[in-house]
């Protein structure tokens, strides 16, 4: 598009300076829809991007290549406006504070949103005869984020209590609390499959047989796979749902939340031997493997949701096509799949979901559950091979470490599960992957694309791919994952620790600094990087025989309390 978009880099800031404008900093991700609505409505505008041009250092930022710059910038934007998301439009003064920022903005201004042009005038004009205020705004706003990021120094003599499972209990409790008791998952609309407090759940009724969370972790398992977020046909998660139910997905599907979404049905599968988590496990397996594996490297993070410029037209069916490929099996698979003729979705368009039980749609048709299992099978394999030749949407190619150490890990708990060597192969091939193309024995790096490692890697990097080499040791035996996974520690005790308070921060020592530096101990998509890093220094330390990092990572679990 016009707009003259900077990358982000070291010289940005006296580039702003020695041009006196405001930087505007649109952070977004290659999956991303809005992103590309914004993209298609203003960016590409040409009148649009000359007063951008004119009156702006404009910057592009890919979030998931630098999530450091984004949690500072959208921790602004949450305590500007007490919300956030993607896109995230930021401006900033030439010296990188920020002052002003929402998400999207329309081309035109509607109720409650003013258009595009609108608040890029409004900046420009408050720049050129306000600025006072503006910097009066922005240092404000930079003190907060500096504030809130700053831990107190930890006495480790004071502290005393350890996690137990009176404290497991609570916190689950709590987790409880957000439940939805009828459709499964926590809060309301959107909803995303939050893996890792289904996970607690399973672990606590495990620990403590606790019946109300073994009853909400199998009713999110089960309501989570009838939904449209899962890919019936391919195999596969969205990203999230934007009902309820989890019917009707945002379609974009993601490596990370697939990776975990792995070990947590390969996980339920060993406690209750369900034949469909582990189905669903496998399938979404060899989706990943299918559509995301680049031969002989890594893989690969993102497809988008929309494809041909339209959201889920890759994966959503009419009935009349339905009829059309499979002629008089339609009524069959329509009726398993909530297919109607208006559409369950928009107008026309339905989106594959579960609702009725597999034993009265057998029944329907005098069908056992078994020759009903198998017939389906068939037709979903005779749509897939339709829709395979639809344009499917496009992929982002990028393949990121922290991302690629979650299928790592998913692929060892899967190899143990299933007994798969595929599993073990692919798991052990991705770790030698990172070892050799990411890491240069004093860096690992975040990314890598057209064959090159490019970006420091960040604490969830650092974290991930030693809890994934640890795993590696696990399913081989070979020692050289026990020695990465001591080396890449080494350097996060190096580069990330605080001495203070032994926690880690997000970004390391020799990084290039923002107007703060965080510390990421909230669980987001991804848990916590400090709460994985002290769950796998745990678990090195016995390894090991090395008692600093048990304690390292005792006192992190304890300064949670």
């Amino acid at each position: 598009n016009p707009v003259q978009w900077k990358p982000w880099s070291e010289t940005l800031f006296a580039t702003a300076t020695a041009a006196d404008k405001p930087i505007l900093l649109s952070i977004g991700y290659a999956a991303c829809h809005w992103c590309h609505v914004m993209e298609r409505e203003s960016f590409e505008n040409e009148e649009v991007a000359q007063y951008m041009n004119t009156h702006f250092i404009n910057v592009k930022v890919d979030r998931e290549e630098r999530p450091d710059v984004d949690q500072i910038y959208m921790d602004a934007l949450q305590a500007m406006t007490g919300s956030g998301g993607w896109p995230l439009n930021i401006f900033l003064l030439p010296n990188g504070k920020p002052f002003y920022g929402g998400t999207y903005f329309p081309p035109k201004t509607i109720p409650q949103r003013a258009s595009w042009m609108d608040v890029l005038k409004g900046v420009h004009e408050a720049f050129q005869t306000n600025k006072e205020k503006l910097i009066e705004q922005a240092n404000h706003l930079t003190n907060h984020l500096v504030q809130t990021n700053i831990k107190e120094k930890i006495d480790i003599e004071q502290l005393t209590v350890f996690p137990n499972l009176e404290e497991f209990d609570l916190m689950t409790k709590r987790i409880l609390q957000n439940a939805d008791t009828q459709w499964g998952g926590f809060g309301v609309a959107p909803k995303f499959p939050q893996t890792f407090s289904i996970q607690i759940l399973l672990r606590n009724y495990f620990a403590q047989k606790d019946q109300s969370s073994i009853v909400h972790a199998v009713r999110s398992l089960d309501k989570m796979i009838q939904g449209g977020l899962y890919d019936h046909l391919g195999g596969g998660f969205a990203r999230y749902s934007t009902d309820a139910q989890w019917q009707a997905p945002h379609f974009e599907k993601m490596l990370y939340d697939n990776a975990q979404l792995i070990s947590l049905y390969t996980a339920a599968f060993l406690k209750f031997k369900s034949p469909l988590y582990k189905q669903v496990a496998i399938e979404t397996i060899d989706f990943c493997i299918k559509d995301f594996l680049q031969a002989g490297e890594g893989f690969q993070s993102a497809f988008d949701a929309d494809s041909e410029g339209v959201e889920g037209k890759y994966y959503c069916f009419s009935k009349e096509e339905i009829v059309h490929i499979l002629g008089n099996d339609a009524a069959l698979f329509c009726s398993y799949f909530e297919i109607t003729e208006q559409g369950n979705w928009e107008e026309d368009v339905n989106i594959l979901h579960r609702k009725i039980p597999n034993e009265h749609i057998a029944d329907s048709y005098n069908l056992s559950v078994e020759a009903l299992a198998e017939k389906i099978n068939l037709l979903k394999t005779q749509m897939l091979n339709y829709r395979q030749q639809r344009i499917k949407p496009a992929l982002d190619d990028k393949q990121l470490t922290s991302w690629n150490a979650l299928m790592i890990k998913a692929l060892a708990d899967a190899y143990l599960a299933f007994d798969d060597m595929k599993y073990f192969k692919t798991a052990v091939a991705t770790g030698d992957f990172i070892y050799q193309n990411l890491f240069d024995q004093q860096t690992l790096y975040r990314s890598y694309q057209n064959k090159s490692a490019k970006i420091p890697g960040f604490l969830d990097d650092y974290a991930l791919t030693i809890d994934a080499f640890i795993s590696l040791y696990e399913i081989t035996f070979d020692e050289k994952w026990l020695s990465a996974a001591e080396q890449i520690t080494s350097i996060c005790l190096a580069q990330f620790q605080d001495q203070d308070t032994q926690m880690f921060y997000y970004t390391a020592a020799n990084d290039t600094p923002l107007i703060a530096r965080k510390f990421e101990t909230i669980d987001n998509v991804i848990p916590s990087s400090n709460a994985v890093l002290a769950q796998a220094m745990l678990k090195l330390g016995e390894l090991l025989s090395n008692e600093s990092y048990i304690a390292i990572a005792k006192v992190n679990l304890q300064s949670m309390f």
